[in-house]
């Protein structure tokens, strides 16, 4: 897989202050009581759009291909791996008051890899949706899930698609589109580097505390870490699987291997090998991917 990657958390450090901090001529200076959470993801996560008051993303146990999870607005911090664990993000160390958040609309005729799309790219649709896969090969997405790791999304905010990486299109075992109009098997796909965004604004309290809790099954120790916001009152994440810097993809078009390898655990009763997705190209304004993002609504 070829990409970017911007990766799991890294501690945060500080003394515990209670409300103020000390440093103004004027006397205490008060903490500011709201800041910003954003969330970028980069590609081969599933995300799951279908419960009441969360979204979850999910890394499955069988790709091998572990989430990570890096502060990027505290200086220093390194990327950690969350196998084996559930993440939660609780405002001043407390769960937030369940509120699924938004997501995006799904549109299903925005395809053929139209340049209008750089303009719209929050679509559904550019998420390859597992659902359709199954649904096209006779199978079902497998329930439960096998998790290595998932990650809770909930109290506010929305999920979007803010970058597009470029077009792919979905073909048949033996190379062939999926439909005879070529133009509903291609589509935009987002970014692998940092497309997908979780972004709550004016989240109340003064910090964040990371908490992971070990899945069923698995032997590690919970653990939690705190993050302050920086100077522009914004506490940034970024969700990643492989390094900060890799090769660029090889030239288009080819079969993009790299989405069976995260998601073929995804189904039930499936042939792998009678279906491809294939890339087509990058976009000019967006770096080009050959692992997207699964999902299902």
């Amino acid at each position: 897989m070829k990409r970017t990657y911007l990766v799991w958390i890294a501690a945060l450090i500080g003394a515990a202050v209670a409300g103020f901090v000390i440093g103004s001529k004027h006397g205490p200076v008060p903490l500011l009581q709201k800041f910003d959470l954003q969330v970028y993801f980069d590609g081969g996560y599933m995300f799951d759009f279908s419960q009441a008051d969360t979204v979850d993303v999910y890394a499955l146990r069988k790709a091998n291909l572990p989430m990570k999870v890096q502060v990027m607005t505290t200086p220093g911090s390194v990327p950690l791996d969350l196998t084996g664990y559930a993440l939660s993000l609780l405002p001043d160390g407390a769960p937030p008051k369940p509120a699924k958040p938004d997501v995006p609309p799904l549109d299903p005729n925005q395809t053929g890899c139209n340049d209008s799309d750089k303009m719209n790219p929050n679509n559904r649709l550019f998420l390859p949706n597992l659902i359709d896969v199954a649904t096209h090969e006779g199978a079902k997405i497998k329930r439960p899930i096998d998790a290595a790791t998932v990650f809770h999304l909930t109290g506010g905010g929305a999920v979007s698609i803010r970058q597009l990486g470029g077009c792919v299109e979905f073909r048949d075992g033996k190379d062939q589109p999926w439909v005879k109009e070529q133009r509903r098997s291609q589509r935009s796909m987002v970014s692998g580097i940092g497309g997908m965004l979780y972004k709550w604004t004016s989240v109340s309290g003064t910090s964040l505390t990371l908490k992971w809790q070990p899945l069923p099954g698995t032997t590690a120790s919970g653990a939690s870490m705190l993050a302050r916001p920086d100077s522009s009152g914004i506490v940034q994440l970024r969700i990643s699987t492989f390094p900060s810097e890799e090769p660029p993809p090889a030239p288009a078009p080819f079969a993009i291997q790299h989405f069976k390898d995260h998601f073929g655990d995804a189904w039930e009763n499936i042939d792998l090998t009678k279906f491809n997705l294939w890339w087509l190209g990058p976009y000019l304004d967006s770096p080009g991917i050959d692992c997207p993002f699964g999902g299902f609504p």
